[in-house]
């Protein structure tokens, strides 16, 4: 069996400084609240949770204490959470791309906003809470856009390039003036790029079923799969092909991917 590996692999650099930051202050306070999952990561969230930081869904669930760090994950947070933020020692770790997004709103609150995301998704939901944005999670929800002033279309940073293509023709039909801001995230579209170039009879995400990232990457081949550890691979059905590519999404440490990869060398 031949492995390609399809570079960029393993943490984006801004995954990569969120955890760094998260580390850096493990010492400094009693307890590390993260609103939500910092990544979409099993890996990275077990990691985390063993050294001793916590999880909550809520903010109302974290004690306010000078010595407790509230940190706020990579896809944003909604306005009416840091409205509450006030009362506690926090850092705010959202994705540079997404908080450039969330001054872009506010920077324009007076006009309406169409945002294209992904339903239930995270960075989703931190945005619907804003007064003037209406969220689009397909190419069915756009007569639900009717009816708005000169919008400004902006989009979840890993929704599908086609998807995200597909909704955008539909709404010129409605505003011919739309104007369109690019959000979508260049380091998931560069891994798929180089996918597309590499020949294999299966590609192998590791990530979380969970990212959208990751999702993304695997759709961009037909025989393709997710795996988030050893464990997840059947090591007999792997052998049935003859060139397996090796790809990541980047909420994905080079740690997990390198756990992945010797379990194959060693098995395959």
């Amino acid at each position: 069996m031949e492995l390609k590996i399809i570079e960029p692999i393993g943490l984006c650099n801004s995954a990569s400084s969120i955890l760094d930051e998260i580390e850096k202050n493990i010492d400094k306070y009693n307890n590390i609240y993260i609103l939500g999952e910092i990544l979409h990561n099993e890996y990275v969230i077990n990691y985390l949770s063993n050294i001793g930081i916590k999880f909550v869904k809520k903010i109302d669930d974290i004690p306010k204490c000078k010595y407790n760090l509230v940190v706020l994950p990579a896809h944003g947070t909604s306005p009416k959470v840091y409205e509450k933020l006030s009362k506690y020692n926090f850092i705010d770790l959202t994705c540079p791309k997404i908080r450039k997004m969330h001054k872009m709103i506010t920077d324009n609150i007076d006009k309406d906003i169409i945002f294209v995301g992904k339903k239930n998704h995270s960075e989703t939901l931190a945005f619907k809470d804003y007064k003037n944005v209406h969220v689009v999670h397909s190419v069915n929800d756009v007569e639900k856009a009717k009816g708005l002033s000169n919008p400004i279309l902006m989009c979840q940073t890993t929704f599908s390039i086609d998807g995200f293509n597909e909704i955008t023709d539909k709404l010129k039909e409605i505003y011919p003036s739309l104007v369109i801001i690019d959000t979508l995230c260049n380091i998931p579209i560069d891994r798929i790029r180089n996918i597309d170039k590499t020949e294999c009879d299966l590609l192998l995400v590791i990530g979380s079923t969970t990212s959208s990232n990751a999702n993304e990457i695997r759709n961009s081949k037909s025989s393709s799969m997710i795996v988030s550890k050893p464990e997840d691979i059947n090591i007999e059905e792997l052998k049935k092909y003859k060139t397996v590519a090796i790809a990541s999404a980047s909420s994905t440490p080079i740690q997990q991917v390198n756990e992945i990869l010797d379990y194959i060398r060693k098995n395959a």
